[in-house]
């Protein structure tokens, strides 16, 4: 359809801003929107993934620290004088003067400068402004002022928030946002994509792995927040009781990170080196298929003071894909696995250990769980629901009757 089509109204404009986290895994369930709202992505000029596969325009703003106000041996100076002169060095230059043509505003956290920056301009032209929220801490970052002020104002002035699980909603609302402007919509997962099937065969010779073993997979940051060493520690203790061999298991550890070089020098250590597989940074498209190779996923995180598991994305597609699971109770790890999981404490390698035992040794209770893991994300989960969720509330903020 043509929008100089005079008798065709105009679709609702959207501004989905993202700074420089713009994502395919996030972006596939917006897509889904397209029909009903003009979606325009905001991101910045540099920014941390891949946005080929995602399916509507995309607009670049510079940021301050992209334009030669980052200097790595003055960091620290560099940020403080960029907040002075611009408020924050994560400011989307020219951002304000953007938005008013769009009729919906929708930005992610409360801590990021352009949803500030959002709520600002919805002042002056009276937008709404929506807010995804994953966090589920609460008053994380309060510590620092610029973050307890960005924080306070996008709170007060937003008018409504998508949380993405009850905990960040629980969050949103010790930290005194009103219970009937949140929305609980979780994380959409593309059940088309990933679903139960083969991989390509490609994959086993690329990994050089075979049919023949036992996979256990994990997908992620390498970052010791994500519970990799943990995993490699019972992977060495179920070595050492001959329950995994080389000959008959691989653990394939897919990401990239600042904790890989430390991670391939673990399994040198520990003399894992012939069961684990490295396999580096997989495009996004290429994911169904490696979530396909696995017997078993492993999502073991780790909390930290500021940060604990928010979702677990690659545990749900894993999930979608008909695998058996294991995650660590910790963040929203329990709330997506539901019943359809195993769950052990965190920092517990002996418990991962026993979990993987269990399931490495009964094909029947794999199968059960990836059944079950399947049916749970295609009736909470599946990015078709999620996005109807959204487009609810786009619907209501733009003075519609909400069907269902």
């Amino acid at each position: 359809m043509s929008h100089h089509d005079r008798n065709v109204p105009a679709r609702p404009q959207v501004a989905i801003v993202r700074g420089h986290h713009l994502n395919p895994f996030e972006m596939q369930t917006y897509a889904l929107l397209c029909n009903e709202f003009d979606l325009t992505a905001i991101a910045a000029q540099e920014n941390r993934f891949e946005t080929d596969p995602i399916g509507f325009p995309i607009v670049h703003l510079h940021q301050p620290r992209e334009i030669g106000l980052d200097i790595p041996h003055w960091r620290g100076f560099c940020n403080l004088a960029t907040r002075r002169l611009f408020g924050s060095e994560e400011r989307l230059l020219g951002l304000g003067r953007l938005l008013p043509r769009f009729d919906i505003v929708h930005t992610v956290e409360t801590f990021n400068y352009y949803s500030l920056q959002a709520v600002r301009a919805k002042s002056k032209t009276g937008r709404p402004v929506v807010l995804t929220v994953w966090e589920n801490i609460p008053f994380n970052l309060e510590h620092f002022p610029h973050f307890a002020q960005c924080k306070r104002e996008v709170r007060q002035n937003a008018d409504m928030f998508l949380a993405i699980t009850e905990q960040a909603r629980s969050a949103l609302i010790r930290e005194g946002v009103p219970e009937n402007r949140i929305h609980v919509i979780g994380a959409g997962i593309d059940v088309q994509c990933f679903r139960p099937g083969k991989a390509d065969a490609k994959w086993y010779t690329n990994f050089d792995i075979t049919t023949r073993e036992k996979i256990v997979l994990f997908v992620g940051r390498l970052s010791k927040s994500k519970g990799v060493y943990d995993l490699l520690t019972a992977v060495h203790l179920l070595s050492e009781r001959g329950v995994v061999k080389s000959n008959t298991h691989k653990v394939l550890v897919i990401g990239q990170g600042a904790e890989e070089l430390g991670l391939r020098t673990m399994t040198q250590s520990l003399g894992i080196d012939d069961i684990v597989r490295f396999g580096g940074g997989i495009s996004y498209t290429d994911m169904p298929d490696i979530h396909r190779l696995a017997d078993v996923f492993v999502l073991p995180s780790v909390a930290t003071p500021t940060w604990e598991e928010q979702f677990g994305m690659v545990l749900a597609e894993s999930m979608a894909s008909g695998k058996a699971v294991i995650g660590t109770i910790s963040g929203a790890i329990p709330e997506v696995v539901g019943e359809a999981g195993i769950l052990v404490p965190p920092e517990s390698p002996d418990s991962l250990a026993q979990a993987l035992h269990n399931l490495l040794a009964d094909d029947s209770q794999r199968s059960e769980f990836g059944r079950k893991a399947r049916q749970r994300i295609e009736s909470t989960f599946a990015h078709s629901l999620v996005a109807e969720r959204i487009a609810c509330v786009y619907r209501t903020l733009l003075q519609d009757k909400c069907g269902g």
